[in-house]
């Protein structure tokens, strides 16, 4: 073999190794949405360019998310009935050899059909009836009888003492204040988190915190425990990514501050993100299941966030993690990178809920991970709250 063809043999080995470790791959958009940046950690789509959904509508951004509507039974009941349908489509399409089947399911409410309409009464064929005469005129006014003298009176009775006066009726009670009563913009929300949590919420590099992505970061910090959260000090409610940082970015935490970098990217629609939904139901996503996807997103890229924040206040926690756990087995493909994403995606897996089974924790996602790291998490980043279902 001449030195030509080893050279070449060489290039081709290196080019490979190169593409191979130069990106993380996971195993879809949703199990893993998060790249770190050059100067500290980061969430970021793993996408080399930003692609938002073109529809004729607006992509929807979370700023109008829906309140929920319906009871808690019917949606799990709902949601069984979508999982048995995709179960089915999966039969169905095995044994049809690929033949697209669309399953469709209307929801209605009871339907009473209208009693019958009354028959309009028959107009009387009788003519009016003739005029009234002229009244009688009135007779004449007999003359007032002679007056009668006024009887006796009777003795006036003794008097009866007064009844004890009644008691003074008691004043209503004060209304009863509602703790859980929160305000309906974007201030008094900042001010209501920074005295409850103290963490602030700040305007950032060209862009601002909406109503109700203040209140999905609101419901973030109350689902978490407080040891966990006072780490985060300030969050920063960022435009576009900075230079240092790739265009994909949806948040960042420079090392070693306590201080998130929340990126416009967190709260927008991507083609990827519509892409997986679409492949999860089977169909294109509603409006309402696309806001609550990118609500859950954001919160989840917070929470990761958060855990960088945890890393900086508590570094020798983070070195017991490294210590303890090899990223290698990490739950998911951007986890594999690095000890820091390793454990900031596992708190974001263990925050998003699920269930046990099989010696295994799969969150709500059916995203595994080893129960080693969930009691670490547990007892040492979460001081024992669990989100189970």
């Amino acid at each position: 073999m001449n030195r030509r063809t080893i050279l070449a043999l060489f290039l081709i080995f290196g080019f490979i190794t190169v593409n191979i470790c130069g990106y993380a791959q996971s195993e879809s958009y949703l199990d893993t949405i998060y790249q770190a940046g050059d100067k500290g950690s980061a969430a970021a789509l793993e996408e080399e360019d930003v692609n938002y959904v073109t529809d004729p509508e607006e992509p929807p951004e979370i700023v109008d998310i829906p309140e929920q509507k319906g009871l808690p039974e019917q949606q799990e009941a709902l949601n069984r009935l979508q999982n048995i349908i995709n179960n089915i489509m999966r039969i169905l399409g095995g044994k049809m050899c690929g033949t697209k089947i669309v399953i469709v399911v209307i929801p209605c409410d009871k339907i009473v059909p209208k009693p019958p309409a009354e028959p309009e009464p028959t107009p009387d064929p009788t003519p009016d009836p003739a005029p009234d005469p002229q009244p009688d005129p009135d007779p004449a006014p007999e003359p007032d009888p002679a007056p009668q003298p006024d009887p006796t009176p009777d003795p006036e009775p003794a008097p009866q003492p007064d009844p004890a006066p009644d008691p003074q009726p008691e004043p209503d009670p004060a209304p009863e204040q509602n703790p859980g009563d929160k305000p309906d913009d974007v201030a008094g929300m900042r001010s209501y988190i920074q005295q409850k949590y103290g963490i602030s919420c700040t305007d950032g590099d060209q862009a601002n915190w909406s109503i109700n992505q203040i209140k999905a970061a609101d419901e973030a910090f109350e689902s978490l425990p407080e040891f966990f959260r006072n780490a985060t000090q300030v969050i920063y409610r960022d435009g576009p990514a900075p230079s240092f940082a790739p265009p994909t970015v949806l948040g960042y935490v420079i090392v070693p501050q306590r201080k998130i970098h929340m990126m416009d990217l967190s709260t927008k629609m991507t083609q990827s993100l519509y892409n997986a939904l679409t492949a999860a139901y089977g169909r294109p996503p509603t409006q309402e299941e696309q806001l609550y996807a990118l609500k859950r997103n954001f919160q989840g890229t917070l929470v990761h966030e958060m855990t960088h924040c945890f890393q900086n206040t508590y570094p020798q926690v983070y070195q017991s993690w490294k210590n303890t756990f090899n990223c290698s087995s990490s739950p998911t493909g951007y986890g594999k990178t690095q000890p820091a994403e390793d454990m900031a995606e596992s708190v974001r897996v263990y925050w998003s809920g699920g269930k046990i089974q099989n010696g295994k924790f799969i969150s709500n996602g059916g995203i595994q991970m080893d129960l080693d790291r969930y009691e670490f998490i547990k007892a040492h980043i979460m001081k024992g709250k669990e989100f189970l279902n």
